[in-house]
């Protein structure tokens, strides 16, 4: 019996037992025969795998992660092993006349889940067939899995031994899904092959999957030399991507000024953006790239720019739950950053709340989609000194990440430690609080340099935090470190830059 069946088998042995056909997933950690399974975070563990694949599926009730069959994977599962066993030989030609040949609804998915079962075994002749052939679909879990249990490097040279669109386009799909499931390791070593594959990082390629994932190893980048590519196509007035269609350049212009955005250069993003005209770009292209083009604006104190784009997509999008959640960060920021004004507070929290009752609509009260508004929410209520709405929201919000992922270091958890922090803080528990930024440090530094934008919030917060607590040093030593790094993404004169540099002299004068 393979791991994977001895899993299901188990679980179907619980629900019997108990009557249940959900089960909570605390209450399996500890069963003897499959607690190492549903323990493992690991991208190939078996549990980790099942969901993947849908044949398992989570869902959060009243702040508890239960887990259930999904009635259809299970059928794909299946169908999967049943024609593995039947395509030993000459797999690939075995495959591809039943999915010529045979009318079964959910085919696709078995014949995935059987290469997936190749992938298991260090079989990809068959993957690698399916992809040169165009069924990208079908191969997507395969090769994640392909990636994750076997030998990366080796994996990869195979796919692009006889380079074509295809192999890109998929290893495209593969990084995107993994950045979703946080295998941010496996990840790394894609990207570090490719860097090392294609040894130079340029804007001219002819072939668009190809310049797609360039642009995606443009942080691969030193911070000097990434500057110095952007800064020469901006001055030197470089029309990029010209053997592509105008629908895909601009495409691809949003994704380098996301490249530029995550590396925290928010002053040179605003120019990117500004001389390619992302601003103006069809509504479409702008709502998927929203957060991305409105964050630097923010920060740089361009409130009615944003507000302006806001107001454009505002149209088409009035039951866009993650667009209206957003739109209230604009005006969130504005009033904290800016104006002071409540309506501009009541406003954004106004967005969270519409945006609030649209996601509970869609995606239920506990999905993951739930946690950034939450989020909002929670700092909203902060600013409005509101800390004990602020607490339960911000920890809802944290809730529903540590469930998901089943880790409390994670990414997504560093902006929610920090808000925390600010608002235990205010009540006296200081140490608490100080502890939440160091957690909050951990978290963000998995995927942000220590020198972003994000950073100089945790180090300005904690300041705060070791003036209350009396040590005046450490507060001077970490409102300078906010200070630095204001300045040189943002520049001297930015709002934010200008009251950090007072704060840090307030503090000079407490000594």
């Amino acid at each position: 019996m393979t791991e994977n069946q001895l899993l299901l088998y188990r679980l179907g042995e619980l629900m019997l037992e108990q009557e249940q056909h959900i089960l909570p997933v605390d209450a399996l950690f500890d069963d003897a025969q499959i607690g190492d399974f549903v323990r493992g975070i690991q991208i190939d563990s078996s549990y980790q795998q099942m969901l993947l694949e849908g044949v398992l599926t989570e869902s959060v009730r009243d702040g508890t992660l239960y887990v259930s069959f999904t009635v259809e994977g299970y059928f794909h599962f299946l169908i999967g092993e049943l024609i593995f066993k039947n395509s030993k030989s000459n797999r690939f030609n075995f495959l591809s006349g039943l999915l010529c040949s045979n009318k079964l609804i959910g085919l696709n998915e078995g014949v995935t889940q059987c290469l997936i079962k190749c992938a298991n075994f260090s079989e990809l002749d068959p993957i690698l067939s399916f992809i040169d052939s165009g069924k990208i679909e079908i191969c997507i879990v395969p090769l994640i899995t392909a990636l994750s249990n076997g030998d990366t490097r080796e994996t990869l040279a195979k796919i692009i031994q006889s380079e074509s669109e295809a192999d890109y386009a998929i290893i495209l799909e593969v990084i995107s899904i993994l950045r979703i499931h946080g295998k941010l390791t496996t990840v790394n070593q894609v990207f570090s092959f490719f860097v090392e594959f294609f040894k130079e990082i340029n804007l001219n390629d002819d072939y668009f999957y190809r310049q797609k994932l360039k642009v995606n190893l443009l942080n691969s980048l030193d911070e000097g030399t990434f500057i110095l590519l952007i800064e020469s196509i901006i001055n030197e007035n470089r029309y990029c991507f010209e053997y592509f269609s105008e629908d895909q350049r601009l495409l691809l212009l949003f994704e380098v000024n996301n490249s530029i955005v995550e590396r925290g250069l928010l002053k040179l993003s605003h120019r990117f953006a500004n001389h390619f005209k992302l601003y103006s770009a069809n509504e479409k292209l702008v709502i998927n790239h929203y957060y991305n083009l409105i964050y630097p604006l923010l920060e740089l104190g361009q409130f009615e720019d944003a507000e302006s784009i806001y107001l454009r997509c505002l149209p088409f999008n009035k039951s866009n739950a993650v667009f209206i959640n957003w739109s209230g960060f604009i005006y969130q920021s504005w009033y904290e950053l800016k104006s002071g004004e409540l309506n501009h507070i009541n406003m954004g929290l106004k967005l969270y709340e519409i945006s609030s009752r649209l996601l509970d609509e869609v995606y239920g009260s506990y999905s993951i989609q739930k946690y950034q508004n939450l989020e909002n929410i929670g700092y909203t209520h902060f600013l409005l000194k509101d800390f004990h709405k602020a607490k339960l929201a911000l920890n809802q919000a944290i809730n529903i990440l540590v469930q998901t992922y089943r880790t409390t270091i994670v990414y997504q958890l560093g902006n929610l430690y920090e808000m925390l922090a600010m608002a235990i803080n205010e009540v006296g528990r200081h140490q608490e609080a100080l502890d939440y930024t160091f957690l909050s440090d951990q978290c963000k530094l998995l995927q942000i340099s220590v020198d972003s934008p994000e950073m100089a919030w945790n180090h300005y917060d904690r300041a705060k935090i070791y003036f209350k607590l009396g040590d005046r040093d450490k507060a001077i030593e970490s409102m300078r470190l906010a200070y630095d790094i204001r300045k040189h993404s943002l520049g001297e004169d930015n709002g934010l830059t200008t009251q950090t540099k007072e704060e840090l002299n307030r503090l000079f004068n407490e000594l």
